[in-house]
């Protein structure tokens, strides 16, 4: 735009020369770097070692993608681009996630997390890979031109096919105990909620709720191998609970433990009940 507007026209178009051709041998740079990258899954990329060096190198490869891919919009859509609002939806979701990664990583790096809770870290990595590997399938299949939407599929973006998975559920069996649990994680993830003990804060209830709950796990757990080992046809809670101390599964005290915990238990999840006659 500047060599556009300088009055010394020759000057001018000296410039202008230097800058387009300076970009285009950025749109062929960034063309083979996503080639190679989509083609080795970003191995061979500069990263730093450690056991987070394989996020580091495939979201280097969607980097390269997204901007071959953004040069590409702009070359055969121009401001047509504007207008194609779940394309460019696409393009914008793509940067976000590649944001929210190098976010992730720097933190976990940054704040020195515990390894403990490196599957939060791959399930946020993996989640997210997955999530622009879809995007970038949007954006290619719906490209206005068809023909360069499979040119760029096979020949650039996606010469491997795509062959990234959504975290398994063994991972995310992980990151649940992880917040199931009293934890530093849990901690930090509550850092700025309103966490004071009181009847009308839901989330402090919740917490304290949960270490009642992990506390007499053992003697649900007991219960429930009974109703296998005992004959117990007890319809309601209340009378499991007299079942039980009958046949000296738990004791009284137990027993009264359950009762109260179950109690605050369904406070917290139940909701408010209103009869027809408040609609009339």
């Amino acid at each position: 735009m500047m060599a556009a507007i300088n009055e010394d026209r020759t000057q001018g178009l000296i410039n202008f020369d230097k800058a387009i051709f300076s970009h285009l041998g950025f749109i062929m740079s960034n063309k083979v770097r996503a080639f190679v990258l989509g083609l080795t899954n970003g191995r061979f990329v500069r990263a730093p070692n450690g056991v987070l060096k394989r996020y580091y190198q495939q979201f280097s490869r969607f980097s390269a993608a997204l901007a071959y891919m953004a040069d590409m919009a702009m070359v055969f859509m121009g401001g047509e681009l504007k207008r194609a609002e779940k394309l460019s939806g696409r393009y914008g979701d793509l940067l976000s996630n590649l944001y929210i990664g190098s976010c992730v990583l720097r933190f976990y790096e940054d704040a020195k997390c515990p390894e403990a809770e490196m599957p939060v870290v791959k399930w946020i990595c993996e989640d997210l890979l997955y999530k622009m590997q879809t995007q970038l399938d949007g954006i290619l299949a719906n490209f206005p031109n068809r023909l360069l939407g499979k040119i760029f599929r096979y020949g650039v973006i996606f010469p491997r096919g795509k062959y990234l998975c959504p975290p398994s559920d063994k991972l995310g069996a992980k990151v649940a105990a992880l917040l199931m649990e009293p934890s530093s994680f849990r901690d930090r993830l509550s850092t700025d909620l309103y966490n004071t003990p009181n009847e009308n804060n839901p989330a402090a209830r919740v917490s304290d709720l949960l270490a009642q709950v992990i506390a007499v796990e053992p003697l649900e757990k007991k219960l429930t191998a009974a109703r296998r080992d005992y004959p117990m046809d007890s319809k309601t809670r209340a009378e499991w609970m007299e079942t039980a101390k009958e046949h000296h599964v738990i004791s009284a005290d137990e027993a009264t433990l359950l009762t109260k915990v179950f109690a605050s238990k369904m406070d917290v999840i139940n909701v408010d009940d209103f009869g027809a006659e408040v609609f009339e």
